[in-house]
């Protein structure tokens, strides 16, 4: 990247980039550990303009944790693009900058009651430019001025910008669920586990928002099983596996039985039931199984599925096509 921003600056701009080259090396951040060993708090605003960092994330952790330290957030603004479509200079503002755009709340349709009025035009920012001589990213313009009150050290931990689970927690509270303890509970045992629950930098409904993230990886899921289920299918050719999708292409039921299965249900396919098991995954889908017994009174297997819900509709497509794999021989069945 810095090559190909030396080939494009003039005469004017490699002066300006050779202004940086003399920085100093006890101000240069590479990664969160750098920033978890400053104390943010005797950080001044005349020093600030010495950091320079590795990377653009870096730069934006930076001054997020000094707004924490001040009293507001940050967020992203406006990026400048080379001819290659890089980023090569880009502006983080406060989180009060600019104006809500009342269009979207005057709509004479709106149900929902307007959320109240955060933005105030507030001009303070810090601009970080890529250098080519060096190599990284140097601050070009900060502005720490505020149009309004900015929050106690105590309680800007509180602000979106700063409201965010460790990675270090979010497995914890994971296993803690995985044991049946309540997430209110979790909550308080995180709280005693920080000192009290002014130290931690989330709160319960974070917990929760965090646990509905965790669900939505479903999609991700699904497509990993269906991908193992392609590879068992070359070892097992009579494997049979299908799933429907609703209209956003999104899957709702999985059923699969192997070659084994097929063969246990033509010799003892006289009588199947089939039940459903409830909250037993971290899907929270019921997970139906179809069950015969052989000629040892033993419970054999005949197909499995799971859905993620049970209308009528979801349980047509699934007898469907257990009878479908079961090449359509519908023998004495008890639900």
């Amino acid at each position: 990247m810095s090559q190909e921003l030396g080939d494009e600056l003039d005469g004017e701009e490699i002066f300006e980039e050779l202004t940086y080259y003399d920085y100093d090396d006890a101000y240069g951040l590479d990664s969160i550990e750098d920033l978890l060993k400053l104390d943010f708090l005797s950080i001044g605003e005349v020093e600030v303009d010495k950091f320079h960092f590795g990377t653009l994330p870096i730069a934006f952790e930076f001054y997020n944790k000094f707004a924490k330290s001040q009293g507001f957030s940050a967020r992203k603004d406006k990026n400048w693009k080379n001819s290659s479509d890089e980023t090569y200079m880009q502006r983080f503002v406060c989180f009060r900058q600019g104006y809500r755009l009342e269009k979207w709340y005057t709509l004479p349709n709106r149900k929902r009651e307007p959320k109240t009025e955060t933005r105030t035009g507030c001009e303070a920012q810090f601009q970080v430019k890529f250098v080519g001589v060096t190599g990284r990213w140097h601050v070009t313009q900060f502005s720490n001025v505020h149009n309004h009150e900015l929050l106690e050290g105590r309680l800007s931990r509180l602000l979106p910008g700063h409201r965010s689970m460790s990675k270090a927690e979010i497995p914890l509270m994971n296993n803690m669920r995985k044991s049946r303890i309540s997430t209110s509970q979790v909550y308080a045992l995180l709280a005693s586990q920080s000192g009290y629950f002014d130290k931690l930098n989330y709160g319960p409904r974070d917990m929760y928002n965090q646990i509905a993230k965790a669900r939505c990886d479903i999609l991700e899921d699904v497509g990993r099983a269906l991908n193992y289920l392609e590879e068992m299918a070359v070892k097992d050719k009579p494997l049979y596996r299908r799933a429907s999708c609703d209209g956003w292409k999104v899957s709702k039921s999985l059923l699969v039985c192997d070659g084994l299965c097929r063969e246990d249900y033509e010799l003892f396919g006289d009588v199947v039931a089939f039940d459903a098991t409830y909250n037993k995954n971290k899907y929270k889908c019921p997970f139906v199984v179809f069950i015969g017994v052989n000629h040892h009174n033993q419970t054999v297997v005949f197909a499995a599925c799971i859905v993620t819900d049970e209308t009528d509709e979801t349980y047509i497509w699934v007898l469907q096509q257990f009878l479908e794999a079961m090449k359509g021989r519908a023998w004495c069945t008890k639900l």
